[in-house]
């Protein structure tokens, strides 16, 4: 098999030779309590980031393949690969299993590789109704998405708000500083923050905070 997924009886007749459900890739959990200081923050930063990215993408577009059987494999190994707790070592023992049928994988060459990478980025962020989303109709997504960002932020850092500063890489001191939203600056898109520390007035991204 070439991996294009055509004529071979449909999903129901289609089972990978590596077992999805192995304990080991569910069974990993991982605690941040016992993180402090600097890195706890970091950790904190990036967490919350990624919260922040949820239900919104930011890769351009693949079309879907033209073959349903191999569409619906590449949708259905995307959502086992974002449900481990190991993302990146689940792929690498589909890839190194030689499974023909999962070619579009590892080899990045394959003309429906983009499109499981868009698949895997969709459902990892959680993104709505994702398949609909076409390079055809991109634009008119994207300004949807834009104004729901627009409204999350808005209600997010109102004027007084009580935030934490976490991620700056500039002035690394200041992260784990509190303060309040005092303003926003249209232009720039960061809000101006009144630090609790200093008594300064910080413009600092939403990232940020």
């Amino acid at each position: 098999m070439d991996g294009s997924g055509g004529g071979d009886g449909g999903l129901g007749a289609y089972v990978p030779t590596y077992d999805f459900n192995k304990r080991e890739d569910y069974d990993y959990h991982a605690s941040y309590d016992y993180l402090g200081g600097q890195l706890g923050r970091d950790m904190l930063s990036e967490k919350r980031k990624k919260e922040r990215k949820k239900g919104k993408y930011d890769m351009r577009p693949v079309r879907a393949p033209d073959d349903e059987v191999l569409r619906n494999r590449i949708v259905k190994t995307a959502e086992f690969v974002c449900k481990s707790k190991n993302p990146e070592g689940l792929e690498n023992k589909i890839k190194s299993s030689k499974d023909p049928k999962m070619l579009f994988i590892r080899d990045e060459d394959h003309e429906a590789h983009q499109y499981y990478l868009w698949a895997k980025h969709c459902i990892s962020r959680e993104v709505k109704d994702w398949e609909s989303i076409t390079p055809e109709n991109e634009s008119i997504k994207r300004k949807q998405q834009q104004t729901e960002e627009l409204k999350d932020t808005v209600a997010d850092f109102s004027i007084s708000t009580r935030v934490e500063v976490l991620g700056l890489k500039g002035k690394p001191e200041l992260n784990g500083t509190c303060g309040t939203v005092v303003g926003k600056n249209k232009s720039s898109g960061r809000f101006e923050v009144k630090l609790d520390k200093t008594g300064s007035i910080m413009a600092i991204k939403p990232d940020n905070l």
